[in-house]
C-alpha cells in the first residue's frame, strides 16, 4: 500500500486551493467578513486563504464540503469530477468572472 501513496503528486498549490475559496466565498455571495463568521475564523485568516498565504485547516475544509457540497478533490486538486453537474457549472461561471 506504501507504493501506492508514494506515486501520489505531493505538490500542495496554496494559491489554486485559495482561488477555490474565493470562488466558493463570491458564488455564495458572502465577504470575507461574513465567510469567516460562518468558517470560525478571522477575517484576516479568510484572506491569507485566498492570497495562498495560509492553509485551511481540515475543520474549514470539512466545513465547505458539508455546506457547500464540494469536494475535497476540487479543493484541493481542482478535480470537479465528482460535484454535481449544477454546481460544478455554477463554480465555472464564478471563476470565469474572477
Amino acid at each position: 500500500m506504501r507504493d501506492g501513496l508514494s506515486k501520489m503528486p505531493r505538490v500542495y498549490d496554496a494559491e489554486a486551493v485559495g482561488k477555490r475559496m474565493r470562488t466558493i466565498r463570491t458564488m455564495v455571495g458572502l465577504s470575507q467578513k461574513d465567510f469567516a463568521k460562518f468558517l470560525g475564523v478571522a477575517p484576516q485568516q479568510v484572506n491569507q486563504y485566498e492570497q495562498g498565504s495560509s492553509r485551511p485547516s481540515f475543520a474549514v475544509a470539512l466545513y465547505l464540503k458539508t455546506t457547500y457540497g464540494v469536494t475535497f478533490d476540487w479543493l484541493y486538486a481542482g478535480d470537479a469530477t465528482h460535484l454535481t453537474v449544477g454546481l460544478a457549472h455554477r463554480l465555472a461561471e464564478v471563476e470565469k468572472s474572477l
